[in-house]
C-alpha cells in the first residue's frame, strides 16, 4: 500500500514495489502481510487464501506487532487495488483474535470514493483507529483527523505523564482548517454527494467496465470500476509512455503510473465530462501507435 512520504510513513509503504526503496536502508523494518489477490466481487471462500497468509504473519509474530495498518477496499497509489470487503471482516476477527489493533487509512477511501462514506462501511466493519484526509476539506485546505474507538482512546487519559499523547503537528487543531472541513461535510450531506457519486459510478461502468472491446484489447490486462474510481491495468508498463502528453492535446488531464491509467474524477464532474475523459482513455489504445501530430 501507500501512506505517505514521511519516515514513518513511508516505512509502512510497500517494501518491494513501492517509491521508497531507495531509503530501505533508513527506514524501520516492519512485517508485510502478503497482498490480498482476491478480487473486490470475491465471495468469502475466494478470500479466504488471502487471510490464510495474514494468519500466517499475525499467528507468527502477533507478540511483536501493535498494528495492522491497511488501505481498505481501495488500494490508491498501491495499484488501484480494489480488494473484497470480506478481506475486511476477516482481517477485524483475526485482529480482534491476536489482540492486533486494526488501522484503516482512509485519506484516499474516504467520504464515499468507494461509494459508501467510508469504505469501511461495505464490510460493516469498525476499526480502531481511522485515519482521514483529502475530501474532508474537498480540496480547500489542507487538513486531517485521525479518529478512535474508546478502547484507543482512554489509553491516554489519566494523570501521569505516561498517559499523555505527547504528538502533535504544528498546525493541529487550525480553526481555519477545521471550519472549511465542517462546510465541507455540509454540502457533502445537502447535495447529496452519495448520490452524484453513484451516477459517476454508472457512468465509469457503463464505458469502461462493459466495453468489451477495450477488455478484450491485447494490452488490457483488467478494468477496474469502485465508486469514482476507474483504472485501466496494462500488461507493460511502456505502454503507457506518452498517454498523459496525448490526454492533454485533446484537452484532458491523465497522471498514469508503472501499469495503471486511472481516473478518480471529481465529484462534480459532470456526465458529459466524465465520458470525455473515458473517451481519451480507450482512445489510447486505439490510436497510441498513429504518429500524433504537433498543435
Amino acid at each position: 500500500a501507500y501512506h505517505g512520504d514521511t519516515a514513518g510513513c513511508m516505512a509502512v509503504c510497500d517494501p518491494e514495489e513501492g517509491m521508497h526503496s531507495l531509503f530501505a536502508g533508513f527506514l524501520p523494518q516492519h512485517y508485510f502481510a502478503p497482498a490480498p489477490t482476491a478480487s473486490f466481487e470475491a465471495g468469502e471462500d475466494e478470500v479466504q487464501a488471502d487471510l490464510d497468509a495474514l494468519r500466517g504473519v499475525l499467528g507468527a509474530h502477533h507478540e511483536e506487532i501493535g498494528a495492522l495498518l491497511m488501505e481498505p477496499l481501495l488500494q490508491a497509489a498501491g495499484g488501484l487495488n480494489m480488494i473484497s470487503p470480506h478481506y475486511l471482516r476477516g482481517a477485524r476477527a483475526l485482529c480482534d483474535e491476536f489482540d492486533v489493533l486494526l488501522i484503516f487509512d482512509e485519506v484516499a477511501t474516504g467520504f464515499g470514493r468507494t461509494g459508501k462514506m467510508f469504505a469501511a462501511d461495505h464490510a460493516d466493519v469498525t476499526p480502531d483507529i481511522m485515519v482521514l484526509s483529502k475530501g474532508l476539506t474537498g480540496g480547500y485546505l489542507g487538513h486531517a483527523a485521525t479518529l478512535a474507538t474508546d478502547r484507543v482512546h482512554d489509553a491516554f487519559i489519566g494523570d501521569s505523564e505516561l498517559h499523555a499523547f505527547m504528538h502533535g503537528p504544528t498546525f493541529m487543531g487550525n480553526p481555519l482548517a477545521c471550519r472549511v472541513a465542517l462546510e465541507s461535510l455540509a454540502v457533502f450531506e445537502e447535495d447529496d454527494y452519495l448520490g452524484r457519486i453513484q451516477a459517476l459510478n454508472d457512468v465509469l461502468c457503463e464505458e469502461l467496465l462493459d466495453d468489451a472491446e477495450l477488455r478484450a484489447h491485447p494490452d488490457v490486462a483488467d478494468v477496474r470500476v469502485l465508486g469514482a474510481t476507474a483504472v485501466i491495468e496494462v500488461h507493460d508498463a511502456e505502454t503507457l509512455e506518452g498517454v498523459a502528453g496525448f490526454a492533454r492535446r485533446q484537452g484532458v488531464w491523465l497522471r498514469p503510473f508503472g501499469h495503471w491509467l486511472y481516473t478518480m474524477p471529481a465529484y462534480i464532474t459532470s456526465s458529459n465530462d466524465l465520458r470525455r475523459i473515458t473517451d481519451v482513455m480507450k482512445h489510447w489504445f486505439t490510436a497510441r501507435h498513429v504518429p500524433s501530430t504537433s498543435q
